[in-house]
């Protein structure tokens, strides 16, 4: 082969592809045999994979592998990989966005795993708490590989005043350089705390009247930010023997509710409200009438 080589055509070749065919090795060059001797020092040459490099290479020969993307150097008696300061590691196993801690006091075990440019295991791996995680929970990592972290709770039911929260814990992966981070949300609700005076709020029919039995039945949504009230006596008009009934629609903020909303029977001893119901987002109700004609109670 001579030496008037498409040098471009080299070069493309191992940029996009990753590997370097016969048809570019100088028979001069690269004695092919048993030894494998590399006779000179000067100029890189390319490689399909670590495997292929000389053993008894000059010292300060160069080499370039294809299947890992990486340059080498000879010392005389063995190569030594030239590291790229250039490449971010990446993540080969990286942790969920967000965990549910367990309220029993059951740790939760991540498993994570990066790579760097030569496609090792990164070595170093740590993960941060801010201040939300680290109030509600700790993290340790093991002795043996460095890459399993276990999270557990601080508290559990069995506490006598269990801390409900939210926080992020950051695991980070570097290979010494460069770093890259993956984010993840861990929380727990032990739910309220009814031991301590509650907030209490009362709801008051814009309407009511003797007899109404306004609150008979109740629901409110998932994050109480709505709720309908039953009132199933309710008087339309004159006379406790009416019962329309009715419902009332309440918003809250903060711990104020205003109603909204306020709909009645339209037949007596219909009993609008005996039962109710809200979905959990509030944009629907369903009332009961149970006996919507008086005469048939059909409801």
């Amino acid at each position: 082969m001579s030496h008037a080589r498409d040098v471009s055509k080299f070069v493309k070749f191992i940029t996009d592809d990753y590997r370097v065919a016969e048809e570019f090795i100088d028979s001069d060059t690269l004695a092919v045999s048993s030894n494998k001797s590399l006779r000179a020092s000067t100029g890189t040459r390319g490689f399909n994979t670590p495997a292929d490099l000389p053993a008894n290479a000059r010292a300060g020969s160069q080499a370039f592998v294809g299947s890992n993307n990486r340059l080498y150097v000879s010392n005389g008696s063995g190569w030594y990989n030239i590291a790229l300061i250039n490449r971010t590691p990446y993540w080969i196993t990286q942790p969920n966005g967000s965990y549910t801690l367990d309220k029993t006091g059951q740790s939760t075990v991540i498993t994570i795993l990066g790579g760097d440019s030569d496609g090792a295991d990164v070595p170093q791996y740590t993960a941060t708490g801010d201040s939300n995680f680290n109030a509600i929970a700790t993290v340790t990592k093991d002795s043996d590989n460095g890459r399993v972290f276990i999270v557990s709770a601080i508290d559990s039911e069995g506490s006598a005043s269990p801390t409900s929260g939210t926080g992020t814990l950051t695991f980070t992966l570097t290979d010494g350089k460069q770093s890259v981070l993956a984010n993840s949300t861990f929380s727990i609700d032990f739910g309220p705390d009814w031991s301590a005076s509650p907030t209490q709020s009362t709801l008051v029919a814009s309407n009511g009247s003797n007899g109404d039995q306004f609150g008979h039945s109740v629901s409110i949504n998932s994050d109480a930010t709505y709720a309908i009230v039953g009132a199933p006596r309710y008087e339309s008009t004159a006379g406790y023997q009416d019962d329309y009934g009715s419902i009332y629609i309440y918003s809250r903020s903060g711990s104020t509710w205003t109603q909204q909303y306020l709909a009645g029977g339209t037949e007596v001893q219909e009993y609008l409200g005996h039962s109710v119901s809200i979905s959990g987002d509030g944009y629907y109700a369903i009332a009961g009438a149970y006996a919507e004609d008086y005469i048939s109670g059909a409801g």
